[in-house]
């Protein structure tokens, strides 16, 4: 194998996979000392193929691994591995792992449990004592479900008790930028059916952010959809955040023709800011011939003079 072309070379690498896996099917301990030594790009494969045949037998081989940075290389994925098959064999063999490897192996496990059961997953992650380890343990089991059934993940996430200061900092925030990143439309439905009150207003900033990174247009047509209120100027507020990094004139002329309500100062000052440190002269004349001279002004001009500066 090693007389092969480099790894660079795409039929090269898939070559090295198929025959290392194979030799882990016939002979896993030989080929795990191998790959360990020769070949450690695919170390972790062969480790997978071996947990799949005699799971114990490759539990004490990696216990045995004494190096730490290969320790945090494979251990995650070896231990997705072993609980897609048995969640609490997985969790038994990760909470006896050095402190380093050890909240992502936890995530890796539950994420790689929920892809079989995502429920079942979430429900031991609740079972999780205190601590950070359970936080990353909630964490990973939302995000897997949310891939698999965004709107039963979401309903889970709406039955928690601490879904707005919880053990992942904010289950809810969390679980919403993950299903934007997705799908912004489907998340923005969700949130729009929710009641009035500070989670629906986050949410909608949340989903405005995630779907203006991926296409803007779209992220500005739902957002002028929403009824005229403050979660609506704030949801607005994170697309032309996100516009202004790619065309800022593009964003002082769609201001233009909005209500005063939505160029608030810290809006316009941002927005100068980031188009001064393309063109400070242009970004200037706007800033001094905009519309609403008298809101967030100084603040404005200021900020672009200083973005000029530095």
């Amino acid at each position: 194998m090693q007389a092969l072309p480099p790894d660079e070379d795409r039929d090269a690498w898939e070559l090295r996979s198929q025959l290392i896996t194979r030799w882990a099917e016939l002979e896993p301990n030989a080929a795990a000392a191998f790959a360990r030594e020769k070949m450690r790009n695919f170390f972790g494969d062969v480790l997978s193929v071996w947990a799949a045949q005699d799971r114990e037998a490759a539990k004490s081989f990696v216990a045995g691994i004494k190096d730490k940075d290969l320790l945090l290389e494979i251990l995650p994925g070896f231990t997705r591995t072993l609980a897609e098959s048995d969640l609490e064999d997985a969790l038994r063999f990760a909470t006896a792992l050095p402190a380093d490897p050890f909240h992502n192996s936890i995530r890796l496990a539950f994420y790689g449990a929920g892809q079989k059961n995502p429920a079942a997953a979430a429900a031991r992650a609740l079972a999780m004592p205190e601590g950070d380890a359970r936080g990353s343990a909630i964490s990973a089991a939302a995000e897997v479900w949310l891939e698999a059934n965004p709107q039963a993940a979401m309903a889970w996430v709406m039955q928690r008790p601490d879904t707005a200061i919880g053990d992942c900092g904010n289950l809810f925030q969390s679980a919403i930028q993950s299903w934007s990143s997705n799908d912004p439309a489907g998340a923005s439905r969700f949130v729009q059916s929710m009641p009035a009150g500070k989670q629906r207003e986050l949410g909608l900033k949340s989903v405005a952010q995630h779907w203006a990174f991926k296409d803007i247009g779209s992220a500005v047509q739902w957002v002028q959809s929403l009824p005229e209120d403050k979660a609506k100027t704030e949801a607005l507020g994170s697309v032309l955040s996100q516009w202004s990094y790619e065309d800022p004139p593009a964003v002082a002329a769609f201001l233009a023709g909005q209500p005063a309500v939505a160029k608030t100062g810290e809006l316009l000052a941002a927005i100068g800011e980031k188009w001064a440190k393309r063109d400070p002269a242009a970004a200037l004349a706007w800033a001094a011939g905009a519309a609403e001279r008298s809101t967030g002004k100084e603040r404005r001009v200021g900020g672009i003079r200083h973005a000029r500066r530095g």
